[in-house]
């Protein structure tokens, strides 16, 4: 069930699993001859990034679309397009999300600005993975979403924190492998150490410490069931270089074991297998298990 939220002007905002990397179906640039479409992808949302002006129709609600702007539409949801000149041409992904323990709010229609060219390229540029090199596909689409994500606070706390926010957790998932400390990150955001550790406080509900732990172990996560790497080469691939650290880790993050999560059928791992423990949250180091930098 798609869960729909109303903000300001009664647009629409949808409640996206975003716990995981989602599995893309479709992607491509669509090209139409027509002055309007429409149609309804069952089981599958549809992402669409405009470089022309017209009207995306949905609910009995008609939305402009105009160059720099992306949709999201969730599954089983009639809607059309309509084009004053054509033909008309956007990209557009089809996917499944996974992952529903972690929801992220996104709306139907948004501006990206100078935000839009880098997502464009960077989506048209995977276009040649599908069905080749699918989980790197799956990967950069999952990036492209959690660049037009929207925190699950009103539209004025998204406005006013958002972009130091989304810079710093872009830069965490970037610099996942690599060691750091909170007053380098806040350097690169261009914020001050104190105002970064409040964002976070305010909008993940616990320490930048916490938020890349977690991090770490849903990527690792993501790499233990989903390919045959060395549990040591995950480890690595996460940041973490001590096998018995990375084992606290995914143990106190996901209340698995390394090895449980390696046994889970990826066909499967949807959810239903993940459990974040209650405290995972709140839980700070030890004394030594982070030596002024976000290390474990």
């Amino acid at each position: 069930m798609v869960e729909v939220v109303y903000i300001h002007r009664m647009a629409f905002v949808w409640s996206l699993p975003m716990g995981m990397p989602p599995m893309v179906f479709a992607i491509g640039v669509g090209r139409h001859n027509e002055e309007s479409h429409q149609y309804r992808l069952n089981g599958l949302w549809c992402l669409h990034l405009y470089r022309y002006k017209g009207e995306l129709v949905l609910g009995g609600q008609r939305h402009i679309v105009e160059p720099g702007m992306v949709s999201l539409i969730p599954p089983n949801t009639l809607f059309e397009h309509v084009w004053p000149y054509w033909p008309a041409v956007h990209l557009s992904v089809h996917i499944a999300p996974h992952g529903d323990y972690l929801t992220q709010r996104i709306p139907l229609v948004q501006q990206l600005g100078d935000r839009f060219e880098r997502l464009y390229i960077d989506l048209l540029e995977a276009t040649h993975w599908l069905g080749r090199e699918q989980e790197r596909l799956n990967a950069r689409v999952y990036d492209g979403l959690w660049r037009i994500a929207r925190p699950a606070e009103p539209l004025e706390v998204y406005r006013r924190t958002l972009p130091s926010l989304e810079k710093a957790e872009n830069l965490i998932r970037i610099r996942l492998a690599e060691s750091f400390s909170v007053a380098e990150l806040a350097d690169a955001v261009g914020i001050s150490h104190n105002h970064l550790i409040r964002l976070f406080r305010t909008e993940h509900n616990m320490t930048i410490q916490s938020y890349v732990r977690r991090q770490r172990a849903l990527r690792a996560r993501h790499m233990l069931i989903h390919t045959t790497m060395p549990i040591k080469a995950i480890a690595h691939e996460v940041g973490v270089g001590n096998l018995q650290q990375f084992n606290k880790l995914i143990k106190r993050e996901l209340n698995h074991t390394p090895r449980e999560l390696r046994m889970i059928d990826p066909n499967e791992a949807v959810g239903s297998h993940f459990v974040v423990r209650p405290d995972a949250a709140n839980w700070e180091p030890q004394q030594g298990d982070l030596p002024g930098n976000l290390d474990l």
